[in-house]
């Protein structure tokens, strides 16, 4: 994924927890965030993640999103980005993308 998005244009950073995620997207200020599938959009921690920066479009891949096959997954992935960035207004203005693969520990 992280690849994918590199080869499209994007800078990417990438982070494993919440709280790493949380940090990483206050001092990056990224267009927005990916949440890999293993994330979890519920609990305290995502909550206070979300709320450290509520402008930024999160982008939740699915549960499936490793089954699918590679050269889909990736450009329906670089397609969803575009038209996230396009919708925010923010198609120009930067490719800086987050992406949170795992979730924080309990």
């Amino acid at each position: 994924m992280t690849e994918v998005l590199k080869q499209a244009g994007f800078e990417v950073k990438t982070t494993r927890y919440l709280t790493d995620a949380t940090t990483l997207a206050g001092v990056m200020k990224p267009r927005i965030i990916v949440c890999g599938p293993g994330m979890q959009a519920s609990g305290p921690a995502f909550e206070r993640f979300r709320r450290a920066d509520s402008n930024v479009p999160l982008l939740m891949l699915p549960a499936d999103f490793q089954t699918l096959a590679a050269c889909d997954a990736g450009m329906g992935l670089v397609q969803r980005v575009n038209e996230l960035l396009a919708g925010s207004g923010d198609a120009d203005v930067g490719r800086e993308v987050a992406k949170l693969e795992g979730k924080d520990p309990v």
